[in-house]
């Protein structure tokens, strides 16, 4: 892998279980791939194990190995690839937790979320972004992601319930001297989010993400990934990119 200066690390925090963060976060590491950019996705959702989903080949060492037993594991014998590098310039990989219960008790330490810390800034060092797939704020592994990210953003899923657990999520960084900035609502529209994600159609989730074919869903998680950047992304395609992402994705909604 190729050394980089320090890339910016986005932590996306799930203000519930079932908010979509997985799922938000793989999309937009996948269109900022098609930018041209090497982002790995680094997994703090050690319990729901969703980001393993996305990854076909054999998970070993997996997350929770690198927290808890640093000295016996390579953090790049980690790291897997899940986007084609054949049709787009740049490409996903994900560092996933996939681990028996015991292993992932001795990950939630506060050593071990010490180590995490360290992960992400290995990440950092050998990609041009990193994302942090985040839990509601109630493990040591979660408060490190978003102790360690220069942005942190809550991902809620667009109900009652969801907007009464922003404001919690937002009490909780303020917590450990944190803040959101700024929220996405998965499913529909929230008062308090500053972006908005509908529910993907079947078509649209068969072409995640899609650059040019007037999706609803595609031109929302557009928009997410500009507010992340800053900047205008200008994602390109290849037919071959799609239908591997359209596997990769369909019937997924972690």
């Amino acid at each position: 892998m190729t050394v980089h200066d320090t890339a910016p690390i986005t932590a996306f925090v799930g203000a519930t279980g079932g908010a979509g963060t997985t799922r938000t976060t793989v999309e937009i590491a996948a269109l900022f791939a098609a930018a041209g950019e090497v982002v790995t996705v680094c997994d703090a959702a050690v319990a729901t194990q969703g980001l393993a989903g996305y990854v076909s080949d054999r998970i070993e060492p997996d997350v929770t190995s690198l927290c808890s037993a640093p000295d016996q594991n390579e953090f790049t014998d980690a790291v897997r690839q899940v986007a084609t590098t054949q049709t787009v310039e740049g490409q996903v990989n994900v560092v996933a937790a996939y681990s028996s219960f015991e292993q992932l008790a001795r990950a939630q330490t506060p050593e071990a979320a010490t180590e995490f810390e360290h992960l992400l800034t290995e990440a950092a060092h050998l990609s041009d972004r990193v994302l942090v797939d985040v839990p509601p704020l109630a493990t040591n592994l979660a408060i490190a992601a978003v102790n360690r990210a220069e942005q942190a953003l809550i991902v809620s899923p667009a109900t009652i319930q969801g907007s009464i657990a922003v404001e919690r999520t937002r009490e909780r960084m303020r917590d450990i001297g944190s803040r959101a900035d700024f929220v996405i609502s998965n499913f529909g529209t929230l008062e308090n989010a500053e972006y908005s994600l509908p529910e993907a159609t079947t078509a649209d989730t068969v072409e995640i993400p899609s650059s040019s074919q007037g999706s609803k869903y595609t031109d929302a998680i557009l928009s997410v990934a500009e507010g992340i950047a800053r900047e205008t992304v200008t994602p390109e395609f290849g037919t071959g990119f799609l239908d591997r992402l359209g596997r990769l994705f369909s019937g997924r909604g972690t």
